[in-house]
């Protein structure tokens, strides 16, 4: 098994796909592994649909070393893999039928973003680095990009030094898929993008790195585990108590373009939706937010009546025609 794992590892390489699509497969194929040795399955022949389909029902009891159950939208990442190893084998010519075929993907309900951040928090976290250190400009652009942008952390990691061009004001993005899109850049963020790629990033480049954007103290890529641990660190140092991610950025720059009256297909266009229900999740919390504050600010709303403050005059009983 591990052997034809290598095959469709190197398969991926040869096509083009992108380093960190290559090892989430290369992980979540680990599962599988285990599954076949924990019930002596090592032979190719011996994967039947039965074993896939089982393996399937596996993930829905599959505890962490937290005892906590596997989201479902990391089942269907787990089992999409698996799919799609089966599928390169069936291609090949290794396997006659695909056993993987009687797989079908749980359909993930659609997750309300949560905590998101008021302006104010916004401005708090920016303020964070410390400009006047390499270190502290490298971060203070790389989230003045994720404010402008909306950038998803993969987009962000792999951004080259061609991505962002100031003087077009444009930034190329490769997005989910593969698929391309172009996002413009404020002035803001264009002044740190010219001072980091001019001052800055040619002194964290101690590898001679060619290609990529933001580098670590090091000069290396970043990998997403270090990307969030930096931003917790900010998170927790602004005094915020909400649970922060890159993603924040996105649901900040949705629901407050949303606010102001943005189309939601150019907001769609802007994250990099496939699909236009994707975005409107969004008007779900922007209408919350109006309701809400609706009832705490509207002077009609404030205004408390005391109990019996209503009192009818005359007859208490209404005849059939008086109704009419």
């Amino acid at each position: 098994m591990q052997n034809h794992i290598k095959d469709f590892i190197n398969y991926l390489k040869v096509s083009g796909a992108r380093p960190q699509t290559i090892e989430g497969h290369r992980e979540r194929l680990v599962y599988f592994e285990r599954f076949l040795q924990q019930n002596d399955i090592h032979e190719l022949t011996e994967i039947t649909p039965q074993v896939t389909t089982a393996y399937q029902s596996s993930l829905y009891d599959y505890t962490t070393l937290y005892g906590r159950p596997l989201a479902l939208r990391s089942q269907v990442q787990i089992l999409a893999s698996v799919r799609r190893f089966f599928s390169f084998l069936a291609d090949t010519d290794v396997i006659a039928i695909n056993p993987a075929a009687a797989i079908h993907l749980p359909k993930e309900p659609p997750s309300m973003p949560r905590d998101i951040l008021s302006s104010a928090e916004m401005k708090l976290l920016l303020k964070q680095p410390d400009v006047r250190t390499l270190l502290g400009f490298r971060d203070r652009t790389m989230l003045e990009l994720f404010y402008c942008c909306g950038l998803r952390i993969t987009e962000a990691i792999i951004l080259t030094i061609g991505d962002p061009d100031p003087d077009s004001g444009y930034l190329k993005v490769l997005g989910k898929g593969g698929n391309p899109r172009t996002l413009p850049l404020g002035r803001k963020v264009i002044h740190y993008l010219r001072e980091y790629t001019a001052n800055v990033r040619p002194i964290l480049n101690k590898r001679n790195e060619p290609k990529t954007l933001f580098l670590t103290r090091g000069g290396k890529m970043w990998d997403k585990s270090g990307l969030l641990k930096k931003l917790h660190a900010y998170t927790k140092k602004a005094g915020i108590t909400k649970h922060i991610t890159v993603h924040s950025f996105r649901d900040f720059l949705a629901t407050e373009m949303l606010k102001k009256g943005a189309d939601l297909r150019y907001i769609q266009e802007i994250l990099g939706h496939e699909k236009i229900s994707t975005t409107q999740r969004y008007t779900h919390i922007v209408q919350a937010e109006l309701k809400r504050t609706y009832r705490i600010s509207h002077p009609r709303e404030t205004i408390d009546l005391p109990d019996n403050a209503i009192h009818y005059r005359g007859s208490t009983t209404i005849h059939a025609d008086e109704e009419r």
